[in-house]
């Protein structure tokens, strides 16, 4: 994603490492996804405009154009709202276009995101976990790493670092997997079964990547947690967003 203007604004995402991360993790959440899917949006704001049904969805956040934009389609100002994105590798940066950025009366007159809450989703699926419409189902669990990281209120890209290392989020992971191992055992003999490991007689940490490689989900997921009011509309947008990412 290139910059709109000016130089990026850095925000240090500061983030304390939870001793324990598979205490912290709630409830498991499923997650069904179909081919080619990686972004979600809680809501996404679809309007008439000449004729046309326009909707503001999350893909136009990765398309490079500063005429599209997401915007959320709740009532009232979107707190709570959030995006989902699937990276499948650990999140070292993230880079964003706050507000609707295509020109400087549209900025104002929308509401842009103030601050945002961080989670991490990770988790897994099994062997025939597909629909016979195509979907495939996962089983995951969501960890807050920051809440309330403030955003400039300026229509250029802002970069916000993530301060745990690759180890540190492939720990996220790992408690997911043994979370499940315990959780659904039939389920996690079917993985092993087709990746030919003996889960009695190997550690799990010597197949996990494997798991994740064939099996997992890693994605993170951005609440709006405050806005900065727009002088005509109540519904907030971004424009752009990209990751830079590591390795498992």
């Amino acid at each position: 994603m290139a910059p709109v203007r000016g130089s990026a604004i850095r925000i240090a995402l500061a983030v304390l490492f939870i001793l324990g991360a598979a205490a912290a993790w709630g409830q498991w959440l499923e997650i069904p996804i179909q081919p080619g899917e990686s972004v979600w949006a809680s809501s996404s704001l679809v309007e008439q405009w000449g004729g046309r049904c326009i909707v503001y969805g999350p893909e136009n956040l990765f398309d490079g154009d500063i005429a599209t934009s997401w915007s959320e389609g709740a009532e009232g100002p979107g707190v709570g709202e959030d995006l989902l994105v699937l990276t499948q590798r650990p999140i070292e940066e993230l880079r964003l276009v706050n507000g609707y950025a295509s020109d400087a009366g549209l900025f104002l007159d929308n509401n842009r995101v103030k601050s945002l809450d961080v989670s991490i989703v990770a988790g897994l699926t099994a062997p025939g976990m597909v629909s016979e419409t195509d979907w495939q189902l996962y089983f995951t669990r969501e960890t807050v790493i920051a809440e309330g990281v403030l955003l400039d209120d300026a229509a250029e890209e802002q970069v916000l670092s993530i301060e745990w290392d690759d180890d540190d989020q492939y720990n996220l992971f790992y408690d997911a997997v043994e979370a499940f191992q315990a959780d659904e055992g039939f389920l996690f003999s079917m993985i092993c079964k087709d990746l030919g490991v003996d889960p009695e007689n190997t550690g799990l940490v010597h197949y996990a990547r494997d798991v994740m490689e064939f099996y997992g989900f890693y994605a993170v997921r951005l609440r709006i947690a405050e806005v900065y009011p727009g002088r005509k509309y109540d519904d907030t947008c971004l424009t752009e967003l990209a990751f830079e990412l590591g390795e498992f």
